[in-house]
């Protein structure tokens, strides 16, 4: 479980690598970072469970085939979809990561490395082979990641442990999904948010059949 302090502010690695969404009426946050299967778990997993589209006209496309509401409540799920898929931690007062259930996702250093390879195109980008560009990342000067704007600060490469303990900022995390089994860990992530909410609270956070 977390061990937070009584600090003012979240960790300064937190700050500048993580970014969040968050329930107030399930009281939890999400700590989404490059390369984890944030996308899957935003944009497959929570917003689809959470968010449902009420019809054709309120549906937004999600995560691998899924969709959602453009309209959800924000009290259920924040950001709205319309603004963005995430927000800066930094903006959660602390007091929530203290109170609320915190979760995050983390895949193996080396299925990250490829994973940010094959996304940001290196070879067709850089001309780097991957014998090459595994020695030394930075050589490929950040990730233009096809359509996208280049990163001023590569975050695919930054160790996935050190932003969640930082001296004496202590634990920002009660739970690790492991991407390499994220379904069980999907499962025990819902049963400890339903298992923390009153009796009264109707909504439940669900988890999508087994493929």
């Amino acid at each position: 479980n977390k061990t937070l302090p009584n600090t003012p502010t979240i960790s300064p690695a937190l700050q500048q690598f993580g970014a969040c969404v968050i329930s107030d009426r399930l009281k939890f946050i999400y700590i989404k970072v490059a390369k984890h299967a944030g996308s899957s778990v935003v944009l497959g997993w929570l917003r689809p469970t959470l968010c449902p589209p009420e019809n054709k006209e309120d549906t937004m496309k999600g995560f691998a085939g899924s969709t959602f509401g453009r309209n959800c409540s924000t009290d259920i799920f924040y950001p709205a979809p319309q603004q963005a898929d995430v927000f800066p931690c930094n903006d959660i007062p602390m007091w929530k990561f203290r109170d609320y259930f915190v979760f995050t996702s983390i895949r193996s250093p080396w299925s990250r490395l490829v994973s940010s390879y094959n996304y940001c195109d290196v070879k067709k980008n850089t001309g780097l082979d991957w014998e090459e560009w595994c020695v030394q990342p930075e050589a490929a000067g950040g990730c233009p990641a096809n359509e996208y704007e280049q990163h001023v600060s590569n975050i695919h490469y930054q160790y996935p442990i050190h932003w969640m303990y930082h001296g004496w900022h202590g634990w920002h995390v009660d739970y690790l999904i492991r991407v390499e089994d994220m379904f069980a860990g999907m499962t025990r992530v819902a049963h400890l948010v339903n298992s923390r909410l009153p009796v009264s609270e109707p909504l439940r956070l669900s988890v999508p059949a087994a493929e």
